[in-house]
């Protein structure tokens, strides 16, 4: 397992988990999923996922294993096109899974 640090500048919920060691580094391109299962009263459930658009290989601590510096990938995560036109489609969204409304985000 490689160690990875996932990062995005979305405002998100603090319960949604990104993954801190892959079986590989990821690719531009590709796309992760949280952990977190949002499960509304609708019935519906949902994982969000975000769409890799860059890697940065920074030397310092591996998050995933320890305090023994090393280059690890810093994995930049942003919204997939489709399904989200704009930042304030995705927000709507968001806000309604989260139950927390577009306001909170934005």
């Amino acid at each position: 397992m490689i160690g990875i640090l996932c990062h995005t500048n979305l405002d998100l919920d603090n319960r949604e988990r990104w993954p801190s060691e892959l079986l590989e580094v990821p690719r531009v391109g590709d796309e992760i999923e949280s952990s977190f299962l949002w499960e509304p009263g609708s019935g519906y459930a949902s994982r969000l996922r975000l769409k890799v658009v860059s890697v940065t290989w920074r030397y310092g601590t591996d998050w995933a294993k320890g305090n023994t510096p090393k280059w690890y990938p810093e994995v930049e995560l942003h919204l997939p096109n489709p399904p989200f036109g704009t930042i304030k489609e995705f927000y709507e969204w968001y806000g309604r899974i989260t139950g927390r409304g577009v306001h909170a985000f934005i």
